[in-house]
């Protein structure tokens, strides 16, 4: 499905619609409102915005000019979540002329590519309902980290590295409601090491086209033009697999490797790039430079370390990516399934093989997060000894 010639419109148009979803099945079941929904909106939907003076804001990294005004800033509210404003705030809202962004929900709809003037760009959104199987609050450190890391990202020059990622720009916080705090993160929409001529999701790589059921896959489309299965391999499923070890190794950093959170750059000669998005949801190693262990959110150490770095890369790239991806390749090709994954145990081996000692993902063992609903509760790792892909 395209349905534009701008290319980041066309991811965003692709994840939404070619995209089945993660592997609990909720990704469109427990969503925002039907009128936010990735899944069942129309094409765009308004997001509000509250004037607040900058004294009674935070704000980290450079807020676009779209969202600022003297002493003032704008913070987009998700439509879902005007109600939960303090009483006052909600009446400035209706009083007040403010800003309304027009925008296009991502894959999630608390992600929203907006088109504004001359602005583009994305803007994450707080949303403390529940959409999956967690609630979505966007405040704190949580809301910092990922302007921290992509600045991390940038100065180390991590394009130069083979690591490319979408720019979190700036952040804003205030407060929405007695006791609780909210706010919005930017992200640029041109990554660094790009441009590319196309940009596709991971998750709409394999996923199936809600418009057209039974269509190829576009992993598969993308291989018969430029080189078959080899190529599928030496583009993809392994520049994704050093991408991510080396975020680890020379970084100190691990992504959340799920299938919304990756993206591939195409270019037209077949060559291509391994984007990641959402710096926000980023651990660190125990490691890593002060300046992130001090800031972010998960430092990775001891026993908990361990479990948490299995989750990262032997379920959530595992089942999230890597399986569903072979398997459309393997139905397609026949006979792909065991070379591909051979290809990854390969590359991965290669790499633990630089930590002494084998403690950062010690052999045998493996952990799962439980699938059972969260009810508020930080949900428990568990052993599942599945090492299919190390």
């Amino acid at each position: 499905m395209t349905s534009t010639d701008h290319p980041i419109l066309d991811m965003v148009y692709r994840e939404r619609f070619v995209n089945d979803g993660s592997p609990t099945g909720l990704t469109w079941s427990h969503s925002s409102s039907a009128a936010t929904c990735p899944r069942r909106s129309g094409p765009r939907f308004l997001v509000p915005t509250l004037r607040r003076n900058v004294s009674e804001s935070e704000v980290l990294g450079a807020l676009p000019e779209l969202f600022r005004s003297g002493d003032d800033v704008f913070v987009p509210i998700h439509p879902d979540c005007v109600h939960l404003l303090e009483p006052s705030l909600h009446r400035q809202m209706l009083l007040e002329e403010s800003p309304h962004l027009t925008v296009i929900p991502t894959a999630s709809p608390r992600t929203v590519y907006a088109q504004c003037g001359s602005w583009r760009g994305f803007v994450k959104l707080d949303y403390p309902h529940v959409l999956g199987r967690f609630a979505r609050p966007l405040a704190g450190p949580k809301l910092f980290q990922g302007v921290w890391v992509s600045d991390h990202l940038r100065a180390r020059e991590a394009h130069r590295h083979g690591v490319f990622h979408f720019p979190e720009v700036a952040a804003v916080e205030m407060a929405m409601e007695p006791g609780r705090r909210g706010g919005a993160l930017f992200r640029d929409p041109i990554p660094t090491g790009g441009p590319f001529d196309a940009y596709v999701a991971f998750c709409s790589l394999f996923g199936d086209d809600h418009f057209d059921p039974g269509s190829t896959a576009i992993i598969v489309r993308l291989a018969h033009e430029h080189g078959g299965v080899p190529w599928i391999a030496d583009h993809v499923i392994l520049p994704l697999v050093r991408s991510l070890w080396t975020l680890v190794f020379d970084f100190g950093l691990w992504p959340e490797p799920h299938a919304q959170n990756v993206v591939l750059g195409v270019c037209s000669n077949g060559a291509t790039g391994v984007i990641w998005r959402d710096c926000q949801g980023f651990c660190a190693e125990a490691t890593a430079p002060a300046e992130l262990t001090s800031r972010v959110q998960r430092v990775l150490a001891g026993q908990s370390g361990i479990e948490r770095r299995s989750y990262l890369y032997d379920t959530m790239l595992a089942t999230y990516i890597l399986d569903p991806l072979i398997e459309a390749v393997d139905a397609a090709h026949p006979g792909a399934r065991q070379a591909l994954q051979s290809a990854v145990v390969d590359e991965t081996r290669a790499f633990l093989g630089r930590c002494a000692g084998g403690d950062l993902l010690p052999r045998g063992q493996s952990y799962v997060m439980s699938l059972e609903a969260p009810q508020g509760r930080h949900l428990p790792f568990v052993p599942s000894h599945d090492l299919r892909y190390r």
